[in-house]
């Protein structure tokens, strides 16, 4: 079975949503609290089906005890119940249910290869005889609304009769749903919502772009705290990953979405292209791979700690508080600043982290074949942070910059020098890719190089003379920021300038012969001044 299912003569779906997720009023007061709840335990907004169907207030109340009692709480293993629900979602032609159980896969066990091999069923080579079986009873229900006896005498003698009705409900259930999602035009989050992970309108697509062939960006707009990019190299049998991302759960909604473009070439290597934990946190999701990173680089990484971070998520949610009590003082009107943006790290779950080091680390260049396709690796720090390296794809004339470039958005220093970020983007433009995929930001090309550099250019003699004039490193920020010269520049219109004022910091420090990241206490500080800059303007 699976190739009659794969032809489809049927019309297009809706462009738009039909039903949108319901506003508070529209879902009444009891379906409102279950919707903050479930949005709580997704770790922001609740999903749409979910605030979709709560519109019929009623019956999403009696739905929802029932679709728990098949996922999670059922009796079926998890793996099993996910490869159930993504062959559904594949058979129904929903993109809804496939894009929120992929990820729900990784999770649960599945591998990259096998979620991808469910588009072509029970005959995949890549599936245990029990996948296969479980496989095969989805697509008799879905073609035939019923199992065969010889198919039935299988899942007999593997599964309990308690198993066995689990499988036929799950897979009429899911189809229901899926039925339900397709005509309501119910799409994926990250593409109906048009917002950033921090709540913005989104300036570009999110997601997983082919930039070249067989070289992918996975983008997040709009490049603010945490929104990294991450890259996917696909060779002939295997493939590089660079960089994961900040946290568990966005790192497998990305592997999953790489999933297909993997079927056949498998990810062997990942390379972190420095130590900030928002490009390497989810590396223990690819326990099989070996993991490259400059010398520096795997040095920083053992200084991070995630526990620190939801310390400060604690400390924010208490200083926002804090500091909204009306007529509260000047002091604690700081404290609710460094509340506004600690309260950006809520769209952030740092819980489970293993922090997961590079296996194999190299000290200037490294040139790695993987799939047939050579990589290099060049260290080109320190510069935003002591291990900055890139990577290239000659074949694909494409550069994986890391946070040595920013596109829209302000970069930070937290290491320098200045100068000698502006040899790394020399060197970047010496390599003349016709891609240059950015650490924050879309997708670009040697003009972002230069609007980075122009950047550096400008604020470094900037921020000097006014620090040599008697300026602090916050108030010089400012007063650069504010200035005329600097709001003729292109890159004025970029977000969160407020940035400059840890860079000025750094700046300051590497002019007095220091070097190296900040203590803790310093940088808590160094985000509160940014906080205030960001208030005032």
């Amino acid at each position: 079975m699976g190739g009659a299912l794969d032809t489809d003569t049927r019309g297009e779906r809706p462009s738009e949503p039909r039903l949108g997720p319901g506003t508070g009023a529209q879902v009444g007061a009891a379906n409102g609290l279950a919707l903050k709840l479930i949005g709580r335990l997704a770790g922001g907004r609740p999903p749409a089906v979910f605030s979709t169907l709560a519109r019929h207030r009623r019956l999403f109340r009696r739905w929802l005890p029932f679709a728990a009692a098949l996922m999670p709480r059922g009796t079926l293993p998890r793996a099993d119940t996910e490869l159930v629900i993504l062959r559904v979602a594949h058979n129904c032609r929903c993109e809804y249910e496939s894009h929120h159980h992929r990820a729900i896969g990784l999770e649960t066990g599945l591998s990259m290869a096998e979620i991808a091999a469910v588009a072509e069923g029970p005959g995949a080579g890549c599936f245990s005889e029990r996948q296969a079986m479980l496989l095969r009873a989805a697509d008799e229900l879905h073609e035939e609304r019923e199992i065969s006896q010889a198919l039935w005498d299988e899942l007999s003698a593997a599964l309990s009769d308690a198993e066995l009705i689990e499988l036929c409900m799950l897979a009429g259930h899911y189809e229901m749903l899926a039925m339900t999602l397709n005509s309501l035009g119910v799409t994926p989050e990250m593409d109906d919502q048009g917002r950033t992970l921090l709540g913005a309108p989104a300036r570009f697509q999110a997601g997983l772009t082919e930039v070249e062939d067989g070289v992918y960006a996975w983008l997040q707009p709009n490049g603010e705290v945490g929104e990294s990019n991450a890259g996917l190299i696909v060779g002939q049998d295997g493939s590089a990953l660079i960089d994961t991302l900040w946290d568990l759960g966005l790192t497998r909604r990305m592997l999953a979405a790489m999933a297909e473009p993997t079927r056949h070439a498998p990810i062997r290597t990942l390379v972190n292209t420095h130590g900030d934990g928002d490009h390497c946190w989810g590396n223990q999701l690819l326990p099989g791979a070996e993991i490259i990173a400059s010398e520096a680089a795997a040095t920083d990484m053992r200084g991070e700690d995630p526990r620190a971070l939801r310390l400060t998520l604690a400390a924010g949610r208490l200083a926002r508080a804090v500091g909204s009590i009306p007529g509260a003082p000047g002091r604690l009107r700081d404290v609710g600043s460094f509340g506004r943006i600690a309260a950006q790290l809520s769209a952030y779950d740092f819980r489970g982290i293993e922090l997961t080091f590079p296996t194999r680390t190299f000290e200037r260049a490294l040139s790695v074949e993987v799939g047939g396709r050579t990589l290099d690796l060049e260290y080109l720090g320190p510069a935003h942070t002591p291990g900055d390296a890139i990577v290239h794809v000659p074949d694909a004339q494409t550069v994986f910059a890391g946070d040595l470039v920013f596109v829209g958005v302000a970069p930070i220093m937290w290491v320098g020098t200045a100068e000698n970020w502006i040899r790394a983007l020399d060197r970047i433009l010496e390599l003349s890719p016709r891609v240059v995929v950015p650490g924050h930001g879309p997708v670009s090309d040697l003009e972002g190089v230069r609007e980075m550099r122009a950047y550096w250019q400008h604020v470094l003699p900037a921020v000097r003379e006014r620090i040599a004039q008697g300026s602090t490193p916050a108030r010089a920020a400012a007063e650069v920021i504010s200035s005329s010269e600097f709001q003729a520049k292109s890159f004025a219109g970029w977000d969160g300038h407020e940035r400059l004022v840890a860079s000025a910091h750094t700046i300051a420090r590497n002019d007095r012969g220091e070097s190296g990241r900040v203590d803790p206490r310093t940088r808590a500080g160094l985000l509160l001044e940014m906080a205030r800059l960001a208030a005032a303007s």
